[in-house]
């Protein structure tokens, strides 16, 4: 594969700043977009350089239409600033009533030292945004915890969260989502993975499993990850989504990028077959023509019997 010659870390903020001014233009704005962006605008806690071992993504966005309603959004790891991401500065000044305390007891009865990243999902143009914090896994199918140690801890944090039954006690978790809405509800979301979309799905029901048969067939390209997430909210019916991971700094650095167009063409085909067509077009014609910069595809999602697609990809301004 040979060395991959990927923009530092300050280059891919820049990347990210001017993808989210054009997610902003695309979606019609958002009443806390300009704050967001300079909460982010923090170049200052970057590594001017790292070595291309630790260089990998921090910052990704994403996409997805429902019906007639767009979302978007972004989310930030803690990748070179460990322990000391300041979200809760940013929560503060969002305007929602969130409720986050279970953080910390999440952190403390899951394994190892999982990684932080904080998701803003926009939902509607003057709402507070939906804000989840996710624990996750550094190394696929490392895991946080098995189901048996993640379990009693959903129900801990929020009353009436539980794993379903079909889920063996030693299946192991690889990811896990505080979701926080802006009214004070909260939930979960579970992620359990797979090197194929059927193993991710695994002794689910037959909704997850026909998520997991079409991820199968339009998602083609080779290499990745896949997740079943759960979705969880007490007194509601467990959701179900496939997600599709991607190589994305080998697919957008390696041999010059030549791996990107057929990223693009494995989420068009998701996108056309969750009947979303125009919402890719749409959106591709906007972010893979962005001057200066690349953007690269982070992961997919299948969803509400595939009648929903969703898309994350991150920026890096070009060197």
């Amino acid at each position: 594969m040979g060395r991959l010659n990927i923009p530092p870390p300050r280059a891919h903020l820049q990347g990210t700043l001017a993808l989210f001014d054009a997610l902003v233009r695309l979606s019609g704005g958002h009443a806390q977009a300009a704050r967001v962006r300079t909460w982010l605008m923090r170049p200052q806690d970057l590594p001017p350089s790292v070595v291309p071992e630790q260089n990998s993504l921090k910052y990704d966005m994403y996409w997805t239409q429902e019906g007639d309603q767009t979302r978007w959004g972004f989310t930030i790891c803690d990748r070179y600033e460990a322990r000391r991401l300041p979200w809760p500065t940013l929560a503060g000044q969002l305007g929602g009533a969130y409720r986050t305390d279970g953080l910390q007891a999440l952190t403390e009865g899951l394994d190892g030292d999982p990684a932080l990243t904080l998701s803003l999902g926009f939902d509607h143009p003057t709402a507070p945004p939906r804000l989840k914090l996710y624990l996750q896994e550094e190394l696929w199918d490392a895991g946080v915890g098995t189901a048996a140690r993640v379990g009693p801890l959903l129900d801990r944090v929020v009353p009436g969260c539980t794993l379903p039954g079909w889920v063996p006690a030693d299946r192991r978790v690889g990811v896990l989502s505080l979701e926080c809405r802006p009214t004070g509800e909260t939930g979960f979301k579970v992620y359990l993975g797979g090197a194929t979309p059927q193993a991710a799905a695994a002794g689910a029901p037959d909704q997850a499993q026909a998520l997991a048969q079409a991820m199968a067939e339009t998602s083609t390209l080779g290499d990745g990850w896949y997740y079943l997430t759960l979705r969880l909210r007490p007194a509601e019916p467990v959701r179900y989504a496939l997600n599709r991971i991607y190589n994305t700094v080998q697919l957008g650095f390696s041999a010059g990028g030549r791996g990107l167009e057929s990223a693009w063409d494995d989420v068009g085909r998701q996108f056309a077959r969750a009947g979303r067509q125009d919402a890719f077009d749409a959106l591709t014609d906007v972010v893979r023509h962005l001057p200066g910069v690349r953007v690269v595809p982070t992961a997919t999602a299948l969803e509400h019997g595939c009648a929903s697609a969703d898309v994350y990809f991150a920026a890096w301004a070009r060197q």
